[in-house]
């Protein structure tokens, strides 16, 4: 008997879908291909229950923090070895060659998932005594297609805690990166978030956050960085018909004023599903959307954060899509917004942000990157989003993912 099991990102993105037979598990059968340790050395991932009509398989994912183990057998280890440091010795050749051999660059560090490519970095800091990143720091000159190059060979979560480092200091504050960011990750990796922040910069982040903000939008994010979602996946009707009145008395049907604090508790605890479901609630009880009423109770980085959290938890990809698209609109380009949000997504939900992209603004992400950028910087910021490398790697290569039995499919 068969099912069709469809493979989607955190975020409820189809990666890609495959038969699979119910009398191997696909998660066992990918496991003894390769397994996945994580900082401690310890297995990541537990034997996982069988699909099951009912059931939804949750694996662990390559996180570019962990280590790995490669095939047991000799000459696949020797292989997937020899590939990483061909790749080093490339981008080695590359960086003494003069000038610059950016193509070769461009090319190794394409068509590669994160994990693969700080693999490289390790191999080269091995091979070569020395580190990629300050390498590339001294021989590339262009400004922006170095930052982008070497936010491709940093683990995810360290370049998280770089981003939101620079966010909250030097000359004034970068708010779109903290929204970006803390809107959009889960509690685990908003723990590794602070955890890697603190042992970097021996300051926690909740006090940088304090120091550098202020009024509601301090307390919005102190409340995500405190990581007390709710993750059950659970959705309560009633609950959800009881907070969209707290929300509407909160704002709307208030007399004087706005109780900020209400929607950041509300927006800040409640799990995706619940949160979908208040939308829903708020919609039938006002007769507009639960955006609306942000738009006219708040002002200001408040009302931008508060709009991020729904827009994030109703699509992501359009999200991120409309933050593409103001990040090249007007006279002039937001490069580390760009760069940031290229960087993070293109193996997560790529695809389906240029499809919005191209709907919702009459022209493909590509033509807009390349009306909007020049040079090498260009070439790379195409490449990066032309394809998505999880369409075409391992499973455990990619970010988190779930395994989720399609009904329709399956039962035709």
């Amino acid at each position: 008997m068969k099912v069709h099991v469809v493979l989607v990102n955190t975020y409820g993105v189809a990666i890609r879908a495959q038969p699979t037979d119910l009398k191997e598990n696909p998660i066992s059968s990918i496991r003894s291909r390769r397994q996945i340790l994580n900082q401690n050395g310890e297995e990541a991932i537990t034997n996982p229950p069988s699909v099951s009509n009912t059931t939804t398989v949750q694996p662990s994912k390559e996180d570019s923090n962990a280590a790995i183990t490669y095939p047991q057998a000799d000459n696949e280890i020797s292989l997937e070895q020899d590939g990483l440091k061909n790749d080093a010795r490339s981008i080695r050749n590359a960086l003494i060659a003069s000038p610059v051999d950016t193509f070769t660059i461009i090319k190794t560090l394409t068509g590669k998932t994160r994990a693969k490519r700080v693999r490289v970095a390790e191999e080269y800091k091995l091979l070569f005594k020395s580190q990629i990143t300050e390498d590339l720091k001294q021989k590339l000159s262009d400004h922006w297609f170095k930052n982008l190059v070497i936010s491709l060979l940093i683990p995810l979560k360290e370049y998280y805690v770089k981003e939101l480092y620079k966010a909250v200091h030097g000359v004034g504050t970068d708010e779109d990166a903290l929204m970006d960011i803390l809107c959009t990750v889960n509690n685990e990796e908003i723990r590794q978030i602070k955890e890697i922040y603190e042992n970097t910069y021996k300051s926690t982040f909740e006090a940088d956050i304090r120091c550098d903000t202020s009024g509601y939008f301090k307390e919005l994010l102190v409340a995500l960085i405190k990581a007390e979602r709710d993750e059950s996946g659970k959705a309560d009707n009633l609950q959800a018909v009881a907070d969209a009145k707290t929300l509407y008395d909160a704002g709307e049907g208030k007399f004087l004023g706005t109780d900020e604090s209400t929607f950041i508790t509300i927006l800040t605890q409640r799990n995706y599903e619940q949160l979908t479901l208040i939308f829903d609630e708020y919609q039938t009880l006002a007769g507009h959307s639960l955006e609306y009423a942000i738009e006219c109770e708040f002002s200001g980085f408040i009302k931008e954060g508060l709009l991020a959290i729904v827009k994030a938890v109703r699509d992501p990809p359009k999200y991120y899509a409309e933050r593409l698209h103001a990040s090249m609109a007007g006279s002039g380009t937001n490069n580390k917004h760009l760069i940031r949000i290229v960087a993070t997504r293109n193996e997560m939900d790529m695809d389906v942000i240029k499809k919005y992209y191209k709907k919702d603004y009459g022209i493909t992400l590509e033509e807009a990157i390349a009306d909007d950028t020049s040079g090498d910087y260009k070439t790379l910021l195409l490449e990066l989003v032309r394809e998505n490398p999880c369409q075409r790697k391992d499973l455990l290569e990619c970010p988190i993912i779930t395994i989720r039995r399609n009904d329709e499919e399956s039962n035709s």
